[in-house]
This record gives C-alpha cells, sequence and structure tokens, in this order.
C-alpha cells in the first residue's frame, strides 16, 4: 500500500538562495484586526523537558543541544527572518512543584547566542525605566522562556474561565499541553514548532520549514496559499547510543513499525482517515502553521500529538494547502525500549481516539490486525532497501561506526506492539479511554477576548522571562 504524498516544498541550496528567502519574508504582509497592515511575523516556538537533571552528563549534552539550536537560530534573528522565539518548559521537581534549573541554563545560553537578546538584557541592566518595564511584562524581548505550570498563567486562565471550560485545575504535564498553551502566547502569523533534542539543528531547516507558508502569503486580508507543512527525515532519525560511543543506529522505529503501517491500513482497508498515510513522517515534531489553523486545532496532551493533530489536518485543511518539507537528518538521544512502549501506546491511542464511534464500529479487530503485520513488514522492508544505501554516506558524515539492528529483534517488536494496538483499540473502543484533549482556542474563546487574553499570557511569559533573568543574576 504506497500512496502519494502531499506536495514536497523541499528546498535545496539554501546558502545560495537565502537573501532572496529573506528578501520574500520581508516583503509579506497582513491584515492585523485593528485594519493595519503589518509585516508578516514568524514566530518559534520550543517545547523543553529535563528528565535526566540529576545526570550531569546527559543534562550537560541536553544543554548543549539547545545551545546549537540557540546559535542556529540567531542567524535568522538577525537577518529578520524570524520574529520571536518562545522556550516553554515542562521540567518539575519530585514533588510537582517548577524546577527553574533549566529555564536559567536555557536563558543564559540565550544571552551568549542570541546577539538582539543580549542586548535588550543590556538595555534592562541599563536603564532603570527599560527594567521597569521588563518587571511588569511590558518590555517585549526576542526570546521568552515560561513553565507551562506557571502559577500567574492559571490564574489568567482562570480568570477569563477557560480552566473550567476546558475541564481541568491546572495545565496538565505533557507536550501536547505545553504546545496548545504557547498558541495564544506567540505573536506570530505563522508559527513553527521544532523539538529541542535535534542535536544536527540547521537554521536552514527552520527556512524549509516556514518558506512555503511565507511565499504562499501574497497579499494582506487573504488566506495563504500553503497553511500547513510537516517535517519528514529522509534518512531518518538518528539514535546515538549513550553506552556505545562512536556508533550510531537508525532510529524512528515507532513511526515506521506502528504510525505508518496504521494509517496506511486505517486509509486502504476501511477508508476512515484518508490522507493521513500520504505523510512520510506523521511523528516529527517540526510543524509549521498559520495562526488560523493552530487555533483551530484539538491538542492531545501527551506524546499523541503529533498524531491527533495530523487526523484533525487532513480533515480541516484542503489537501493542496498542505504540504511536507525534507530537513535531512535528525539526530537524538536513544530511548529505552520500555519508553518505547509507552509511546506506541499513545500514538495507536492518539489514532483510535481521533475516530468517530461509527468509524470505530467499522473496524473488525482481526482484519486490522492481520493488515497491519502485513504492512509493518512491507514498511519495515521497503524502509530497509531505502536506507541501506544511506549507511556509508552517514557514516563518514558523523565519523561512526553503524549499529545494525537484528531483523528479529524488529520483528519482535512487531508482535509485542501487536499486543499493544489490540488492547488500546478495545480500550477506546469499549471503554472510551480516549486521550485527554484541550479544545482549540477558537472553541473556547471569542475574538475580543481571545485578544484580551492574549495580551495578558504574553504579559505573563515577559515577566516570568524577567524573573529567570534576575535569578540567574543577568540583570
Amino acid at each position: 500500500m504506497e500512496s502519494e504524498g502531499y506536495r514536497d516544498y523541499s528546498i535545496h541550496s539554501i546558502a545560495e538562495q537565502f537573501s532572496q528567502l529573506v528578501k520574500t519574508k520581508e516583503r509579506r504582509e497582513v491584515l492585523a484586526m485593528n485594519a493595519f497592515i503589518n509585516p508578516l511575523s514568524v514566530s518559534v516556538v520550543i517545547p523543553t523537558i529535563a528528565r535526566d537533571i540529576n545526570i550531569p552528563d546527559l543534562y550537560n549534552k541536553r544543554l548543549e543541544t539547545v545551545r546549537r539550536i540557540l546559535k542556529e537560530l540567531n542567524r535568522l534573528v538577525n537577518a529578520g527572518y524570524i520574529d520571536e522565539i518562545v522556550i516553554v518548559d515542562g521540567t518539575r521537581n519530585p514533588d510537582g512543584t517548577i524546577n527553574h534549573m533549566y529555564m536559567r541554563d536555557i536563558l543564559h545560553l540565550a544571552n551568549i547566542e542570541i546577539t538582539l537578546f543580549r542586548d535588550e538584557v543590556n538595555m534592562i541592566r541599563r536603564y532603570r525605566s527599560v527594567r521597569n518595564q521588563a518587571e511588569r511584562g511590558l518590555f517585549n524581548t526576542i526570546v521568552k522562556i515560561f513553565s507551562q505550570f506557571d502559577k500567574n498563567i492559571n490564574l489568567i486562565l482562570n480568570y477569563h474561565g477557560i480552566v473550567e471550560r476546558v475541564g481541568i485545575e491546572e495545565i496538565p504535564p505533557g507536550k501536547g499541553a505545553a504546545l496548545w498553551l504557547t498558541i495564544p502566547i506567540c505573536s506570530g502569523d505563522i508559527i513553527g514548532f521544532f523539538d529541542s533534542d535535534n542535536r544536527n539543528f540547521r537554521s536552514n531547516s527552520v527556512i524549509r520549514m516556514f518558506h512555503p507558508i511565507v511565499a504562499g502569503w501574497t497579499e494582506p486580508g487573504k488566506e495563504a496559499s500553503v497553511e500547513f507543512i510537516k517535517a519528514f527525515y529522509k534518512r531518518l532519525k538518528i539514535s546515538i547510543g549513550e553506552g556505545g560511543k562512536g556508533t550510531f543506529s537508525i532510529g524512528g522505529r515507532v513511526t515506521r513499525l506502528v504510525a505508518l503501517p496504521l494509517a496506511r491500513v486505517l486509509a486502504e482497508k476501511f477508508s476512515i482517515l484518508k490522507g493521513f498515510e500520504k505523510f512520510k513522517y506523521p511523528l516529527s515534531g517540526e510543524v509549521a502553521a498559520t495562526r488560523m489553523v493552530h487555533e483551530d486545532l484539538e491538542y492531545p496532551v501527551d506524546y499523541g500529538v503529533e498524531v491527533m493533530t495530523l487526523a484533525q489536518i487532513v480533515r480541516k485543511v484542503e489537501p493542496e494547502r498542505i504540504g511536507e518539507t525534507d530537513i535531512e537528518i535528525f539526530q537524538h538521544w536513544s530511548q529505552p525500549e520500555e519508553k518505547t512502549e509507552g509511546m506506541v501506546d499513545q500514538v495507536a491511542r492518539g489514532i483510535f481516539s481521533s475516530l468517530t464511534s461509527e468509524e470505530l464500529s467499522a473496524i473488525d479487530l482481526k482484519t486490522l490486525i492481520k493488515a497491519y503485520v502485513e504492512e509493518a513488514g512491507e514498511v519495515l522492508k521497503r524502509w530497509r532497501e531505502t536506507i541501506v544505501p544511506f549507511i556509508e554516506e552517514i557514516s563518514e558524515e558523523l565519523g561512526m561506526t553503524y549499529s545494525k539492528i537484528p531483523a528479529e529483534k524488529e520483528e519482535n517488536r512487531i508482535k509485542r506492539y501487536v499486543e499493544i494496538i489490540e488492547r488500546v483499540f478495545n480500550e477506546v473502543k469499549n471503554e472510551n479511554k480516549r486521550t485527554k484533549v484541550l479544545p482549540s482556542w477558537n472553541s473556547v474563546t471569542g475574538n475580543m477576548a481571545y485578544e484580551s487574553l492574549k495580551k495578558q499570557l504574553e504579559t505573563a511569559s515577559l515577566r516570568a522571562t524577567f524573573k529567570i533573568l534576575e535569578l540567574e543574576g543577568l540583570v
């Protein structure tokens, strides 16, 4: 089962085109709510969490990756291509309180690597009037950082009745919840999400994600001709084994053994979620979309965020307004197998939770599982044929030796994943144990109330940024 994919907007030789790509963005304008014509604005969102904060070696490696990301983004800030960097952190202490250490270290790195932010921090430190504005959340810095559990943010949501309407007492943990929270805080007309664990992060990847939407936004007041871009990795994802220095293995097993085969079986066997199966790498965390698209999506709180948002995209956005782009190699630290099985549960649950009761009833579980096993085997076969030619090239590029995944190990994973998929399907269908979702911002606010909410949340995020600067002794 192989479907023709969405339009590939991959850009090659960005170095030669860089100035022209920046000028394209400079020429784009949008119609604001106040009827003013404004320059097109782009926001980069980076969700972070430090689960290994007490393991110095791993923690420092994580910080070094974030440093690289900030350094690459600085090039785009200086060129005027991105207008805002929003970092939302989910790190907590064992007792549930906010741990500020990671945010402090990240902001310290931002002060080193982001030239404009360093200038802004110097202004806060030098001028008392600017410091007063920053302390009140009225000095708009290029970098904003805050915890998704920030009490002031929760108070604002409570004041506007969002907490009650959403049915929560506070923002829950999880990547999806963090991304949901950033949408009203971002000021950009285009918002892009980028994972914080990509050791191979390049500024070119950011341009590849944003440019199709930027280029398609030709007239103020009109919709962009492209509204949603999803990243894929032609060479898939590289996992660096912590215990095997100088070796690498090919990651992405949840994508190739769960998300891709399940999506194709649902589309081809049951005509359900057609369009979802066209995405080359549905679990990539790199997404760019117009603000209007983001505000119209429900966000699951957990790792199912990637598949559940895609399920909505294929139902809400016209296919010609959807695209993909190649960001080449994605390197990340390897995950233990037991954690992967938790991800399989969340991904499968996210897919099945995206279906209506009627769609679930139309699925015969035995047929689904049989087709899934066959398709997973086919995906695995195609993947091996695709990746083998690149192994030597990747080895040379990384200066590392390839650690091959035994075929038997992959086949055993499929058997184990079958058990998880069967259990999750029955739980969703028969017990209604669906993934918890946060409603779209469009569904919980009116236009005027939302603008007021946005302003207050932005102020709270800027106050949080100032407080962390203060804790770090930078102001």
